[in-house]
């Protein structure tokens, strides 16, 4: 009867006693702005006799390039701001279509959780999770299992799922302001000097416009506004 597992004989092994070959390690990069969480982390999954870490970055730029080089079994990734964190799905993926892509970030907004999910990412992680929480969402994504990794609380949970599916109706007055502004093909420098905002503040308003709307880029955005009578 033929083993289930592949058998070989090891050089190390005089005897010539069959033993099967152990299993490649998971491949891991990482993407986040800190360096301290990056390197915390980087020595931790390092221990993980199953998971390897080929590349860490600080930047999307950086990971983009990385990722279309090594293609990585998995990506680990956090951003600024919950519009990077969409950004860098669509960069990574494109650029590692066969990456697993789990989010590991702070960012809990119920629509961009929704749009993530909706997106087709593989795993969403708040980083309150354990170490062992994390192991095991790397292993399940490593193994090309069908499920999505969502390890947060069951509050956000539910709220994610409860979300209007553009958040459409959610759209404050100030990010109709800005929305207005950016249909008129003004910058966010130009913005911040009409409405009297920091640069900051109008890419933090764009950046929850973009989550609530499910937009893609700014001309997305207006499209959609005009779609939902906001414009």
């Amino acid at each position: 009867m033929k083993p289930d597992t592949d058998m070989s004989i090891r050089a190390d092994n005089p005897k010539g006693v069959s033993v099967p070959e152990p299993a490649p390690a998971a491949q891991v990069m990482l993407l986040d702005h800190q360096t301290l969480f990056r390197e915390s982390l980087r020595e931790m999954l390092g221990n993980e006799r199953e998971l390897s870490v080929v590349a860490d970055c600080d930047n999307l730029e950086d990971a983009a390039r990385a990722a279309s080089h090594l293609h990585p079994s998995i990506v680990l990734f956090d951003a600024d701001t919950p519009s990077e964190l969409l950004e860098g799905l669509q960069r990574i993926r494109a650029a590692s279509p066969e990456s697993r892509i789990l989010a590991l970030t702070f960012h809990d907004d119920p629509w961009m959780i929704r749009t993530l999910i909706g997106q087709g990412i593989h795993g969403y992680l708040s980083k309150s999770v354990s170490r062992l929480e994390l192991v095991y969402a790397i292993r399940v994504a490593s193994a090309r299992s069908p499920r999505m990794v969502f390890i947060s609380s069951y509050e956000k949970f539910n709220a994610a799922l409860g979300a209007d599916r553009t958040g459409a109706a959610n759209i404050s007055r100030r990010e109709r302001d800005i929305l207005m502004l950016v249909s008129e093909g003004l910058s966010n420098s130009q913005i911040s000097k009409r409405l009297a905002i920091a640069e900051g503040t109008v890419k933090r308003h764009l950046g929850n416009v973009f989550i609530k709307l499910g937009a893609s880029s700014r001309i997305d955005a207006v499209n959609r506004a005009v779609t939902a009578d906001l414009l």
